[in-house]
């Protein structure tokens, strides 16, 4: 599973998971989590905590902080919807858009837990003393 997630790291959800079902196909023993599955153990043994957010479907803004509870993008120029269309007319509320972030402070930790990586932040300030 972990070699799979990789090598489709770049692709979609859903090449990962045509991939996996491909591979049960021809090896049917073979036990391949599913994409949400990976992702969130290799989530767990990064120590990476992944945070989603709704978002404008043209990319105006994210609907969080003061733009949480709003229905449509505040923007006079766009105005869309924060819902697909398509499951509004079928009654469910299905966010159009959403973006995945890492947050900061992980990141740092995780750099500065390593002592090259750690070095390579310094780089800067270091670099900047010398002058």
């Amino acid at each position: 599973s972990l070699a799979l997630y990789f090598a489709t790291l770049n692709a979609s959800d859903k090449t990962y998971d045509s991939v996996r079902n491909s591979l049960g196909v021809i090896y049917p023993d073979l036990q391949l989590f599913l994409h949400w599955q990976i992702k969130e153990w290799v989530g767990k043994i990064a120590n990476i905590a992944l945070i989603t957010y709704d978002m404008c479907p043209n990319t105006c803004l994210a609907f969080t902080g003061p733009f949480s509870d709003l229905e449509k993008c505040p923007y006079p120029n766009c105005g869309a919807s924060r819902w697909d269309p398509v499951c509004l007319k079928k009654g469910k509320l299905v966010v159009a858009q959403t973006f995945t972030t890492i947050t900061l402070g992980l990141q740092l930790q995780a750099l500065y837990s390593n002592p090259e990586s750690a070095s390579n932040m310094k780089y800067c300030w270091d670099k900047t003393k010398e002058i």
